[in-house]
């Protein structure tokens, strides 16, 4: 059955932030917020639940609709929100019975518009109690609504009046209060339209600042021109005269370096002349008959050439662990162990081993890891 409007109260909008009402306005508050000329500063930037209330004149809530709405930076809900909550409200279905009758019911799961189901919400689990709270919270009266007679329980009634009009037995009493809320909302809009007026105003006066400002930096610049060119005048004399210096400087540093330059060149030759005598030295030793031998524990002997000498004196070790074809780290390895050829388990930790082990003569067959550990710590590593 359609509901008369003269059992109609009014349209509410409640605001859910979880499973609480943060807010509650009058639907006309809400269509002045979708028009632009209030904001809800407090909900700038979030995203919120909310729930489209048709109400009974005994304060029952006939019809709930269940939508979801995005606030932008000012408090005001974007131009592309275009949700027909009046419309959606007329084709509920029927929902639950809190004792005041069948209460008619729009969600995502029982709307049948494509397009407006992503734009509503249903319930989960946690928040099956909301439309019992909706229901409680009209009861509850805090937007100041017209209460009237009761017309008794009601079955399922559909909401199919898009202006509410002011027609009651008690019309009177309707009226002063349907006229309290109207001029309330009306001083909340003008306000707001007084608001943006004194920031316009505000913003003129910022302006009128600038332009006297700039004036007052116009006659600076004038003024500043004049100390500016002599200034600059000076300026150029003294880039002048530094660049003279430096160009001095910069010829004495060049002279500097062609006389390095030259100094190295001679080092360079001397070094040269010096190795080449060493050469030619130690060539007429060894066709005298004289050896030059060197010997390394674990390595044996070695009759060096003359062209051998200098790389053997830079890095003997280098040059003994490239006799044996092993690295220069695996060779001073196994060096070190003829020296003490110990288990090195625990070494790292301390706790050296220490069990005797026999000499490998050659570090080519030297396996670091395995010939520098006893049999008991091979089989444990293995």
């Amino acid at each position: 059955m359609v509901l008369p409007d003269r059992f109609l109260s009014g349209e509410a909008i409640f605001f859910f932030d979880g499973n609480e009402v943060v807010k509650q306005m009058l639907y006309s508050e809400f269509e002045a917020v979708l028009d632009g000329v209030v904001g809800i500063p407090e909900f700038s930037g979030r995203h919120y639940k909310a729930a489209y209330i048709v109400i009974e004149s005994v304060l029952n809530a006939h019809t709930i609709v269940l939508f979801e709405v995005t606030f932008d930076k000012k408090g005001q809900v974007p131009d592309s929100w275009n949700i027909p909550l009046r419309k959606l409200a007329k084709e509920g279905v029927n929902g639950p019975d809190f004792g005041g009758g069948t209460i008619n019911i729009m969600t995502r799961r029982s709307c049948t518009d494509s397009y407006y189901k992503p734009m509503l919400w249903e319930p989960h689990s946690k928040q099956k109690g909301c439309l019992r709270r909706i229901y409680d919270l009209v009861k509850e009266n805090r937007l100041g609504l017209y209460k009237g007679e009761s017309q008794g329980r009601r079955g399922s009634a559909r909401y199919d009046n898009t202006p509410l009009r002011d027609f009651h037995a008690d019309g009177a009493e309707l009226v002063s209060d349907q006229h309290k809320n109207s001029v309330e909302n009306i001083q909340s809009m003008l306000s707001h339209k007084y608001e943006k007026k004194i920031v316009s105003l505000k913003d003129e006066h910022q302006n009128a600042i600038t332009d006297l400002e700039q004036q007052h930096r116009e006659q600076i610049e004038i003024v500043s021109d004049k100390y500016r060119a002599k200034f600059e005048r000076e300026l150029d004399w003294a880039r002048e005269e530094f660049t003279g210096e430096l160009d001095v400087k910069q010829l004495e540093l060049h002279y500097s370096q062609e006389n390095e330059k030259q100094l190295q060149q001679e080092v360079e030759r001397a070094e040269a002349s010096i190795s080449d005598a060493q050469e030619q030295f130690l060539s007429q030793l060894m066709k005298a008959g004289i050896e030059l031998t060197v010997s390394h524990i674990g390595s044996g002997t070695y009759n060096l050439e003359s062209h051998q000498v200098k790389e053997y004196l830079e890095n003997s070790t280098r040059f003994w662990a490239a006799r044996q074809g092993v690295t220069e780290i695996h060779y001073e390895t196994w060096y070190n162990y003829q020296q003490n050829p110990v288990c090195q388990m625990g070494e790292s930790t301390g706790c050296l081993c220490g069990v005797k082990l026999e000499r490998t003569n050659c570090a080519a067959d030297f396996v670091m890891g395995e010939s520098d550990l006893c049999a008991k710590h091979r089989r444990a590593k293995n």
